[in-house]
C-alpha cells in the first residue's frame, strides 16, 4: 500500500504539536495517558513490523516514520487506513525520541501494543520479528538505568530532566533505599495547573531505587524564564533542596519519574 504523503504529513504535524517548546525542562505527569505496561518498542526510522489482531492473524504493520509510529491496516479485512499510535507513545526526553508503551504476553511470544482505539482493536507483534529487526524493547528500568539501549534513547535521556510521574500526586523521597525508611519529603508532582516546579537528578541506583538530588520550587512560588537577561529559568522565591532516596519503578514496573519532553 503506497503512503499518501499529505496523509503522512498531517499525522507527523499532530504530534508535534503535542510536545510544546518546554525550555525549562518540567516533566508533565503522564500516568493518566493509558495502560503503560512493561516497557517500551523501539523502532528505527522507516522501520516497519507485521502486526496482528488477538487470533494471530496479520492485519498490516507498524511502522516508525520520523518521531511518530504509524498502523497501516490491509485492505482486504480492514479500511486500509493509516493511523496514528500517538495514542500509544512516550517520548524519551525530546518528541523525536520515541517508543511504543508495550507489554508481554504470558509465554513471552509477543508484544501488546497499548493502544486506546474505538475499534476496540487489540494489537500485537511477535518478538521473533522485532528479534529480526534493528528495533528493541526496553523495560523502564532499563530507560532509567541501563547504558545499553538504543543510542537515539540514550540521548534523549542525557537531554531530559526527571520529575514524579504521577498526577496531582507525590512520591516519597527517603533516607534510604526501602519502604521503611523515614519520610524526607513528598516530591510534587509538576501538574501544569499548580505551578509545581520539581526537578530530580539521578546521584546513585539501588535495584529499583534511585538516590536523587531534588529541586523544588512548590506554589505559590513559580518558575520564570528570564528572557531579557537570556539567565534561564529559575524559581521565584525560595527554593529548596533535598537528598534522599525514591521508588522510580514500582512492583509493576511502571515508571514513577519519567522524562522531560520538548520539541525545542
Amino acid at each position: 500500500m503506497k503512503i499518501k504523503p499529505l496523509i503522512i504529513l498531517f499525522l507527523l504535524i499532530g504530534l508535534v504539536n503535542i510536545h510544546a517548546e518546554n525550555p525549562c525542562g518540567i516533566m508533565s505527569p503522564r500516568s493518566g495517558s493509558g495502560a503503560w505496561g512493561m516497557g517500551g518498542l523501539y523502532l528505527t526510522n522507516g522501520e516497519h513490523l507485521s502486526v496482528f489482531d488477538q487470533s494471530g492473524k496479520k492485519i498490516g504493520s507498524v511502522e516508525r516514520l520520523k518521531h511518530n509510529y504509524v498502523l497501516k491496516t490491509d485492505y482486504t479485512d480492514h479500511s486500509g487506513k493509516i493511523q496514528s499510535l500517538w495514542k500509544a507513545q512516550e517520548s524519551v526526553g525530546h518528541y523525536q525520541y520515541s517508543i511504543l508503551r508495550v507489554s508481554k504476553t504470558s509465554n513471552e511470544e509477543r508484544f501488546k501494543i497499548h493502544w486506546a482505539n474505538e475499534e476496540g482493536l487489540n494489537l500485537f507483534i511477535t518478538a521473533k520479528d522485532l528479534n529480526k529487526s534493528n528495533g528493541d524493547f526496553c523495560t523502564y528500568a532499563e530507560l532509567l538505568f541501563n547504558e545499553y539501549i538504543p543510542e537515539e534513547l540514550l540521548k534523549g535521556r542525557n537531554m531530559a530532566k526527571l520529575g514524579v510521574n504521577l498526577e496531582r500526586n507525590c512520591l516519597n523521597l527517603r533516607e534510604a533505599p526501602n519502604k521503611e525508611a523515614n519520610k524526607i519529603f513528598c516530591i510534587p508532582s509538576n501538574d501544569f495547573d499548580n505551578f509545581a516546579y520539581a526537578h530530580v537528578k539521578q546521584k546513585a541506583s539501588h535495584n529499583n531505587w534511585m538516590k536523587v538530588h531534588v529541586n523544588n520550587c512548590s506554589p505559590p512560588n513559580k518558575v520564570v524564564i528570564d528572557e531579557e537577561n537570556d539567565e534561564g529559568c529559575h524559581c521565584r522565591g525560595k527554593e529548596s533542596e533535598y537528598l534522599g532516596w525514591i521508588k522510580a519503578i514500582d512492583e509493576n514496573g511502571f515508571p514513577n519519574i519519567w522524562f522531560s519532553s520538548t520539541s525545542y
